[in-house]
């Protein structure tokens, strides 16, 4: 009984806080490219509604309806841990060359994948240079302000992101694509004190 209460209260506290942090900066009538299931494949809709969340304490939440091109209108709660990526019309290239002048700021990056957020991924940026990781590890950092990717130990096997707004990031897969994780920035918590 105590780990079903447990459980509730987690998923009640992190569920204001899942994925979806990028459709902030999206209004209704507003024309995107959203993947379901944030593998890197996109569709192209128009936002035909936003509206508060009736449900929901965190008034940051909203609820979204998409019509696809294809003809599905989809409705959706955002930021939530099920809710799809979203990039502007246009795709990576057009977003990168629009970001790359923004700098990094400071501060945590939470990673949040479909069911909770992911600790070993959450990273911490404490300067030009430097970053913590979840356990504490303190590394160096290099960031390509042209193609957008962030690399944590730029050395035989960095872990690698892809800056896909001005504070969210997501892992850069091996094969080029991206995970299935967003990390929006988290300005309240301190970059030196894992854990988050």
């Amino acid at each position: 009984m105590k780990f079903v209460f447990v459980a509730l209260v987690l998923l009640a506290v992190t569920s204001a806080y899942g994925r979806g942090d990028e459709w902030r900066q999206f209004g209704a009538g507003q024309r995107v490219e959203v993947d379901a299931g944030c593998t890197g494949t996109f569709a192209s809709g128009t936002i035909v509604k936003v509206a508060d969340d009736p449900s929901h304490s965190n008034p940051a939440r909203k609820l979204y309806t998409v019509k696809l091109d294809q003809g599905h209108e989809w409705s959706f709660r955002a930021p939530d841990f099920v809710a799809p990526c979203v990039r502007a019309p246009g795709g990576s290239e057009r977003e990168h060359a629009s970001l790359g002048p923004l700098p990094l700021l400071p501060g945590v990056y939470e990673c949040y994948g479909q069911n909770a957020l992911a600790n070993p991924m959450t990273f911490g940026l404490i300067d030009g240079t430097t970053y913590m990781s979840s356990s504490g590890r303190r590394g160096r950092y290099s960031y390509d302000k042209h193609t957008g990717i962030l690399s944590l130990d730029a050395g035989v096997r960095p872990a690698r992101y892809q800056r896909t707004s001005a504070n969210i990031f997501r892992p850069l897969l091996e094969n080029g694509t991206l995970g299935g994780f967003s990390c929006p920035l988290n300005r309240a918590k301190n970059p030196q004190r894992p854990p988050w």
